[in-house]
């Protein structure tokens, strides 16, 4: 399953985006689309989710693709 977050816009208009493949146990902060309905939260808590994933041994990677496959650096696996 995918959960998907994005934060409040900065002053600059910009945003980060959290994307977690909870059946995988990885995650990633680039999106390869747009999220209209992800989950709003402020700064603060997408570091704190963050974190978190990294103590319960998430990995980051590079993308999370909606067909759940994962892509680290250019193969896929």
């Amino acid at each position: 399953m995918l959960i998907e977050f994005k934060t409040k816009r900065d002053r600059n208009g910009n945003r980060r985006y959290l994307i977690i493949n909870t059946d995988g146990k990885s995650y990633a902060t680039q999106p390869t689309h747009m999220i209209p309905d992800g989950i709003e939260i402020s700064c603060t808590n997408y570091r704190a989710i963050r974190d978190q994933l990294n103590e319960q041994g998430y990995t980051r990677v590079e993308y999370i693709y909606h067909n759940n496959t994962d892509l680290i650096n250019g193969s896929r696996f």
